[in-house]
């Protein structure tokens, strides 16, 4: 079975020996993953020469394997690092299937001296050679999260940096950096350094991760959610004389009144709280403001909410006019009185 990335961290964790492989569409990830391994493997001043680079398109199985046996030069274990992985695994008969039926039986006893490290650009899981693969070594998939697993990636980050990060400071982060792993794992680090109480709070992630009042924005968002005129228009006024930029705004806004039109929608269909909650991946004290206001009003009535967004962006991109404007109005027909 295919480990996550931080379900590989804690694995890697325990020690490195034998057989390690991984891959995936996330390249920030594998990068971290290489550079920890490379950390952990390669010590001492002879670290270079026990590190062996080598591409599957030059190199096959029997030759990574009697690069194996070679012992360590004045350290305790050699590194090979084998770059296009799925290069091997093409052909079922013949003398590639041998090797690699020669790879596999080795990686059921490895040597404790040698850590062999498989890097996959592309990783297909129902081909016969990663499946078999799998069974007998440590195998990473790391896939680009979808903004809905950003919580889970931020909680996991904030664990690993000791930081505890507050509900909204996630949605924050969320929303400033988007479903980008390398990015939210520079910004979770910037946020180490800054916060000396180890709480992150949305005011750290406007200050040193943001480029937007995420106060003031939250705050919007939330009257909005709720149809609170006075109070939306109240934070809209901050965020002007911040000198923030409408059409952010104006995405913060459509990610929000999006989940309530889907959790509507979901409704109608008979589904309950939970169910949509795991639908939208939408937990805790993201799910009820979002359920509220979906319970507020018809589902039309929400459709119709996300059309005067979409016709905002149109008038935004569009036009010459000044867009405090534009979305004022716009405000004043989400939140009528």
């Amino acid at each position: 079975m295919a480990l996550s990335f931080f379900q590989m961290k804690k694995e890697l964790s325990k020690g490195f020996q034998g057989v390690i492989a991984i891959g995936g569409d996330d390249a920030g990830q594998v990068e971290q993953l290489k550079a920890m391994i490379r950390d952990q493997v390669v010590t001492g001043p002879m670290g270079d020469l026990n590190h062996d680079r080598l591409s599957a398109k030059e190199k096959g199985p029997h030759d990574v394997l009697t690069i194996a046996q070679t012992l360590p030069m004045m350290a305790p274990q050699r590194l090979i690092e084998v770059s296009d992985a799925e290069q091997w695994g093409g052909k079922d008969t013949g003398t590639e299937a041998k090797a690699l039926d020669d790879f596999l039986e080795f990686c059921k006893t490895p040597p404790q001296d040698a850590v062999i490290l498989l890097i996959f650009n592309k990783m297909d899981m129902r081909r016969k050679w990663l499946k078999a693969l799998g069974k007998v070594v440590l195998l990473g998939q790391f896939k680009s999260p979808k903004e809905g697993d950003m919580p889970e990636v931020i909680f996991a980050l904030a664990e690993e940096f000791e930081l505890k990060v507050q509900d909204e400071a996630v949605d924050a982060l969320t929303l400033s950096v988007g479903a980008d792993t390398l990015m939210m794992r520079r910004a979770i680090e910037k946020l180490h350094l800054a916060c000396e109480s180890g709480v992150v709070t949305v005011a750290d992630v406007s200050i040193y991760v943001a480029s937007t009042r995420i106060e003031d924005a939250f705050a919007l968002g939330r009257a909005v959610l709720n149809g609170e005129r006075h109070p939306a228009l109240s934070s809209l006024f901050r965020l002007k004389e911040n000198k923030e930029v409408p059409l952010r705004l104006l995405g913060m806004l459509a990610w929000q009144l999006r989940q309530v039109s889907q959790a509507r929608a979901l409704l109608d269909t008979g589904c309950h709280s939970g169910e949509i909650g795991k639908r939208l991946r939408l937990f805790g004290y993201r799910l009820q403001p979002v359920m509220r206001a979906a319970q507020r009003m018809p589902l039309r009535h929400h459709n119709r909410r996300l059309t005067l967004l979409a016709e905002l962006d149109q008038s935004l991109k569009s036009t010459r006019g000044d867009p405090w404007l534009h979305l004022e109005k716009t405000i004043m027909r989400l939140c009528p009185e």
